[in-house]
């Protein structure tokens, strides 16, 4: 049951809208906890930027791209079906990777599931008051609401 509801999580989020103009840009009540671009956006400021303001979502090495996830943790949660390695994907699949660490999980094709590990393995969120999740609640539950 819970291979199951992990696989509607991660397809709710990975398309949250149905066709049509009206739904766009929304998020399904189920993944209400992902945490909206702009805390990404952060939290990459922090992990890559080299002034302070702008992130580098094609940094290199073995915390890559933007958000530093380890090259590692990116196969095992699903990345490489976008790129080989985080810095050569792009900014929102380095988001959808990094919300499928922290709350979604990822389900293999084999039916396995890997449990989500939170926020913490970030430095930046383990260490600035900031961008600590709870803080960011609000936002996550603010986000627009696909209609029923």
């Amino acid at each position: 049951m819970k291979r199951i509801l992990a696989g509607v999580l991660a397809g709710l989020f990975l398309f949250p809208t149905s066709v049509g103009a009206s739904t766009q840009g929304c998020i399904s009540k189920a993944s209400v906890h992902v945490m909206p671009p702009r805390y990404w956006d952060l939290v990459a400021i922090c992990e890559s930027s080299q002034d302070g303001e702008t992130a580098n979502w094609q940094d290199r090495g073995n915390w890559a791209g933007g958000l530093g996830i380890a090259r590692g943790t990116w196969n095992r949660y699903g990345g490489r079906q976008f790129a080989a390695t985080p810095d050569k994907a792009t900014r929102e699949e380095q988001i959808i990777v990094a919300n499928r660490i922290s709350v979604l999980g990822f389900t293999y094709k084999d039916g396995y599931y890997k449990w989500p590990v939170g926020f913490f393995g970030w430095g930046c969120i383990k260490n600035r008051s900031s961008l600590h999740p709870k803080k960011w609640e609000h936002a996550a539950r603010k986000q627009k609401r696909c209609p029923n």
